[in-house]
């Protein structure tokens, strides 16, 4: 019978008959008890403890007859009590001092402080901490000493720039993608073993199944480097546990750490780390196709997490309350829409952050959120701001933020498009730049981002002008000029159709432009060799 049911080897201690067998070899109540609960509620970040209590029983009953009978009295009563009390005590930060608890407290800090040092030093994680300035500085000693609120602080938030920085940075989730159906499969077959009462505390066995996984992991990068494959980081998301609901957070503990999509080479990972933060992660092959179905899987996930925010701040004003993240979340969905729709070797894109937009309002460059609470928050917070406070003198800026408004509301009411689905809209102009000149090549007044009802996913380009000018011949004199670089993954067959594509809202003082991504797919049907 195989043991995984199918699931995630990472879980393979989650396993009922697998973690029941250890359970059984635990021969403290408080500690059986205390594992039970860490099972339970996957405790992911207490598990080596338990791992330790068995490893110490394991080498004490291996080497026991070595042992005089006085030293087997600590190791049975006074050791064994000492595992009890650290493993089961209270984990509250609220101790007193000369306690077992405040000592605990007192060498976890420190313990911690030796990981950051260390860490830090090794990695490439952007922090540099001195352990001489550190433990030669009074007040950081003081304030370990007497476990001050400061220093725990200090510690949380660099601790949480290391998993974002390193343990968890979109590189090594990208790479965990690619190498996880391969390793989960080797260590299925060597797990196998330990239903066949192999002793757990065999360190030859564990030594063995450790060995053979590092051969094979240079052996499959090696094999990878020549055939050039290799896994992207496509989108990321980092949500806080106190901006999600109880139900979604259940949902997310229950997702398997990686979920494969073979048919689509698309993957998606999910980590909740200790310090009460998720980290999700939708990675793809390096193929255009493959990249696109992780973009648009990926808007299911923030999908759920605007409503948890929403229903939690009671309405449209989750955009507003949430307005860092939003925002974030909102940039990141817009530059890689970027690359995938255009030519990204030769061309970058770059916010525009000269007007006045960003210096005076202090608007954002863009938000995500349900199409109708877009439209709210856009005429409440963006419109009407500035209407309140521009002089007159920027009719031209106007127009454009009016342009954004007018063409949500027109696909919002598109046949083709969801209205009631999820848009992302930037509020910041968008200026595109060749990679090898640093010349500007050209400027997009606004740009939306969605679903259709098919599922497609598409852009939709906004050139607004004010006065007598009119923007439908702009746009399309633009779509003209930059088929050698910025559409240069389009097929030339393409361009009229894009040109056609253009309409126009207000005596064409307003131009949207509409792509859908199996323009892309068929492009690349006309030309095989595109990535």
């Amino acid at each position: 019978m195989d043991i995984f049911h199918g699931k995630d080897p990472v879980r393979v201690f989650f396993e009922e008959k697998l973690y029941t067998r250890l359970i059984e070899n635990i021969d403290r109540e408080k500690i059986k008890k205390r594992a039970k609960e860490i099972f339970k509620f996957c405790d992911y970040s207490h598990f080596y403890q338990i791992l330790a209590y068995l490893r110490f029983d394991c080498l004490y009953k291996k080497n026991k007859d070595k042992i005089n009978k006085e030293d087997k009295i600590w190791f049975e009563e006074v050791y064994k009590q000492m595992f009890e009390r650290y493993i089961v005590d209270d984990f509250s930060d609220k101790v007193e001092k000369n306690n077992l608890p405040y000592l605990k407290s007192l060498y976890r800090t420190v313990r911690n402080i030796a990981f950051l040092v260390l860490d830090s030093f090794y990695t490439p994680s952007g922090l540099n901490l001195s352990p001489v300035l550190l433990f030669d500085n009074p007040e950081l000693i003081r304030s370990i000493v007497f476990g001050e609120t400061e220093i725990s602080n200090t510690l949380k938030f660099l601790y949480r720039q290391l998993y974002k920085s390193v343990y968890l940075n979109e590189k090594v989730l990208a790479i965990q993608s690619l190498y996880y159906e391969y390793l989960k499969e080797k260590l299925k077959t060597k797990i196998e073993d330990l239903k066949n009462g192999i002793d757990i505390c065999n360190c030859d066995f564990v030594n063995k199944i450790y060995d053979e996984l590092i051969k094979d992991i240079i052996k499959e990068v090696k094999n990878d480097v020549k055939s050039k494959s290799k896994c992207v980081p496509i989108m990321r998301f980092e949500f806080e546990d106190e901006d999600l609901s109880e139900q979604f957070k259940k949902r997310l503990g229950k997702a398997r750490l990686v979920k494969i999509n073979s048919n689509s080479n698309y993957y998606r990972v999910v980590w909740k780390t200790p310090l009460n933060f998720y980290v999700i992660q939708y990675n793809s092959r390096s193929d255009k196709r493959s990249s696109i179905t992780a973009f648009e899987k990926s808007f299911n996930m923030v999908k759920k997490f605007l409503k948890c925010i929403k229903d939690k701040y009671n309405g449209a004003g989750y955009i507003e309350h949430k307005r860092d993240v939003i925002e974030k979340i909102a940039k990141k969905y817009i530059e890689q829409a970027l690359k995938l729709f255009f030519n990204s070797k030769d061309v970058r894109w770059e916010w525009d952050h000269t007007s006045f937009l960003r210096s005076y309002f202090n608007f954002p460059d863009a938000v995500i959120g349900f199409a109708d609470d877009v439209i709210k928050f856009y005429e409440n917070n963006i419109i009407s701001e500035f209407n309140k406070k521009h002089n007159g003198t920027s009719k031209s800026v106007k127009k454009e933020l009016e342009a954004k408004s007018k063409v949500v509301e027109k696909l919002k009411n598109d046949e083709s498009i969801k209205g009631k689905d999820i848009l992302c809209m930037t509020i910041s102009n968008l200026i595109a730049y060749s990679v090898h000149s640093g010349d500007q090549l050209m400027e997009v007044d606004g740009l939306i981002l969605g679903l259709t009802t098919g599922k497609q996913l598409f852009i939709c380009l906004i050139e607004a002008k004010s006065g007598n000018k009119k923007a439908v011949k702009n746009l399309k004199s633009k779509i003209c000029a930059r088929v050698g670089d910025i559409l240069e993954v389009y097929d030339i067959s393409d361009i009229p159709n894009l040109i056609n594509s253009v309409e126009g809202l207000d005596d064409d003082s307003i131009a949207y432009l509409i792509i859908t991504d199996d323009l892309l797919d068929n492009n690349r049907r006309k030309n095989p060799n595109l990535p």
